[in-house]
């Protein structure tokens, strides 16, 4: 697969707006965050591929890879969801800034990341202990 397939996984304006609140220029963020994660992806799909060439089990890659792929990017759509009501006051102005209201939707957004990197890390673990055979 080729990275631009990846790019569609996550919506632009969706990245876009995570960053609206807190980027003087969100669109470049959002471009910047929707390349990342293609890279990501197809960076962890060729690496898997490459691995289980040798042990035989590339024929179970697509299935665990098409999993992976899409809880990945469902979590992804949400942290960016999340991050999306987030607020800075360099962004925003500091008059009347709702301090603790934006700490509580920080806190939901840091979250969200926590909960996408750990399901990186378990689902890496599991494509590993079910490619291995």
């Amino acid at each position: 697969m080729d990275t631009v397939a990846f790019e569609n996984d996550i919506p632009l304006q969706l990245a876009t707006a995570a960053h609206a609140g807190t980027s003087h220029t969100p669109d470049v963020r959002g471009r910047q965050v929707s390349a990342s994660y293609a890279r990501n992806s197809e960076q962890t799909s060729s690496t898997s591929a490459n691995k289980w060439k040798k042990g035989g089990t590339l024929h179970l890659l697509d299935g665990e890879f098409a999993r992976y792929r899409e809880g990945l990017a469902q979590r992804m759509r949400s942290y960016l969801a999340a991050r999306s009501r987030c607020l800075s006051p360099l962004v925003t102005g500091p008059s009347n800034f709702p301090t603790a209201r934006n700490r509580k939707r920080s806190r939901a957004a840091d979250k969200k990341s926590d909960e996408l990197s750990e399901f990186r890390r378990r689902a890496h673990k599991a494509i590993l202990r079910t490619l291995r055979g």
